[in-house]
């Protein structure tokens, strides 16, 4: 999965500088809701990055979400990564639907940022936008006093965002913060000495106030 941690973590670095009172301030540890998470790519991404701006493990309150057992066995293994302070919390689910109360009840409270994370999953033909839409306005309605934002990410192509563009009709109080389009390098072999392969992303970051 390294083309997707690299993404993810081209992705996050752009955006960070719009979270990052956020990330730094001690009292609001915040909430990354992994969707489609596989084997905790983008967690660990997260947590790379977090490392190499602040020089400290990332104290992170995690719900990974993904409807492969195998995959969440692997984010498990990986959640033991030392990228990640030892007070973390993690949560492993195969639906956004079984997710919902224990996000809300275990890993949420009042002053608790919500990062809602989102790479390549709208590619997949499997995914149902009215579900996801429903998992994300129940989830502000019961977590209003806290900030909720959206990374989105994936192939720069009209053909693999119809459905992010759909979802995001259903949902009228998304204001986005920023969107762009980026050429991401990276090697599937560290070790390799052929030339890097790319991949151009597009990403937004949304934000859920009114």
């Amino acid at each position: 999965m390294r083309k997707h941690f690299f993404t993810t973590r081209y992705v996050l670095a752009k955006v960070i500088d719009s979270l990052q009172a956020l990330l730094t301030t001690s009292a609001t540890e915040p909430v990354f809701i992994d969707l489609g998470c596989g084997p905790m790519t983008s967690g660990l991404a997260f947590a790379d990055l977090y490392h190499e701006r602040f020089g400290k493990p990332l104290t992170i309150r995690y719900a990974g979400i993904d409807i492969a057992p195998a995959m969440l066995m692997k984010a498990k293994e990986f959640s033991a990564s030392s990228l990640f302070a030892v007070d973390s919390k993690m949560q492993y689910h195969e639906s956004w639907t079984e997710s919902l109360e224990p996000i809300v009840t275990e890993l949420v409270q009042v002053t608790n940022p919500i990062i809602i994370n989102a790479s390549y999953l709208f590619a997949s033909t499997s995914l149902n936008v009215d579900d996801l839409a429903l998992f994300v306005s129940t989830l502000r309605q019961r977590c209003r006093d806290a900030k909720m934002f959206f990374v989105f990410q994936n192939p720069n192509r009209a053909d693999r965002n119809l459905k992010y563009i759909e979802w995001k009709s259903r949902l009228p109080f998304i204001r986005t913060l920023e969107q762009s389009v980026a050429q991401v390098y990276y090697k599937n072999n560290a070790r390799s000495g052929a030339a890097p392969s790319i991949e151009e992303v597009y990403y937004e970051l949304l934000s859920f106030q009114e």
